[in-house]
């Protein structure tokens, strides 16, 4: 009988939070600073943590913490032992131990994409001075809850805003602004903006080049040729042609690595150089570009100090973007109001709202 089953199915998701667990002793899968920290942590609670497992040969006979790392196929010889998969892929590895017929039970770390291990150690005195300057308690509630996210690793925490994702009330485009769409995809934020605005000149910078024939067919159909001019390019500290990577998963970027294999590569534009090179002013800035927003915001130094922009940064990219990027903001942007939004219904679509006074 299905009630019978359900009394069946223990929920095997762990949380660094946690104060009690279903297991007595442990192995731990993954050697790396997540794996460290949950050892750490599990440790501290009195479980008996006996050793790493880890896909990695060179990590093989290493000793790590106080603790033996051994190859995934010496589990083949302890299949009493439990492991807790302490992996960001922790989906692949279930999978691969699973078809591999390895007999362990089998548990997993309830991980966020942008969790940090040691976080509030870390950085903590840098997110409690951004968060002490946050222009209200709203804001300072949602930036505490991406903070506990990142400390943690569990998303659950995060504190969805009361506006929708780049609609804070007192960072929109004002009649007449000059505006960069950077990471523009297929117009959607561009459109909303002229919903808000329909007067402003916004410049849409995407430098996929599948997604940028999609926004140039989008602003055609649309009518919107006299409002919206497309770029592909990508925004960057400077003006230069890097490799892109095109993923589906975790949407194309700017990498160091990727795109030299199908050969992608693109051209980037500093706004400092852009706004040279037109002429323009730059009253509004979005830039939600995977991962490249640090980068983006140092080659438009000159044009925020200049012009002022208001400003509405992406802070989930990257884990650190939620301290790193606030504090180079806090050094740039004198005299500006920052707000923090969170749109989203996990780690994602955190946004930083910059308005000056």
């Amino acid at each position: 009988m299905l009630s019978s089953d359900l009394d069946r199915i223990a929920d095997r998701g762990i949380t660094l939070e946690q104060t009690s667990f279903p297991f007595q002793r442990i192995a731990i899968y993954g050697a790396g600073g997540r794996g460290r920290a949950v050892a750490r942590r599990l440790l501290s609670q009195g479980v008996a943590v006996e050793c790493f497992f880890d896909g990695d040969p060179a990590k093989r006979g290493l000793r790590i913490d106080g603790l033996e790392v051994l190859g995934r196929e010496d589990l083949r010889g302890r299949p009493e032992l439990p492991v807790l998969i302490a992996s960001f892929w922790r989906e692949d590895i279930l999978f691969e131990l699973r078809e591999g017929g390895f007999p362990n039970e089998l548990y997993w770390m309830r991980l966020s994409n942008s969790y940090v291990p040691d976080f509030l150690e870390l950085y903590g005195t840098e997110a409690e001075r951004f968060h002490n300057l946050l222009a209200d308690e709203e804001s300072r509630l949602v930036y505490a809850s991406i903070v506990k996210s990142v400390a943690l690793g569990n998303a659950g925490y995060h504190r969805v805003s009361p506006y929708p994702q780049y609609r804070h009330p007192l960072a929109l485009p004002a009649p007449g602004d000059v505006v960069v769409d950077g990471g523009a995809f297929s117009g959607d934020t561009a459109q909303m903006f002229l919903g808000v605005c329909p007067d402003c000149q916004i410049h849409a910078f995407e430098p996929d080049p599948v997604v940028h024939a999609l926004l140039e067919a989008n602003i055609a159909a649309k009518g919107l040729s006299e409002r919206v001019t497309p770029h592909r390019l990508g925004l960057w500290e400077s003006s230069t042609r890097l490799s892109f990577s095109l993923s589906d998963s975790q949407g194309s970027h700017i990498t160091a690595q990727g795109g030299e294999a199908d050969g992608t590569v693109i051209e980037t534009v500093a706004l400092d150089d852009f706004a040279t090179q037109t002429g323009s002013r730059i009253d509004f800035i979005k830039l939600d570009i995977e991962g490249a927003e640090l980068a983006a915001l140092r080659g438009a130094a000159g044009v925020i100090r200049k012009f002022r922009p208001k400003l509405q940064v992406c802070l989930y990219h990257k884990a650190l973007d939620c301290v790193e990027l606030p504090l180079f903001l806090l050094e740039l942007a004198q005299g500006y109001r920052f707000y923090v939004g969170h749109h989203g219904s996990a780690e994602t679509d955190s946004v930083l709202y910059a308005v000056p006074e």
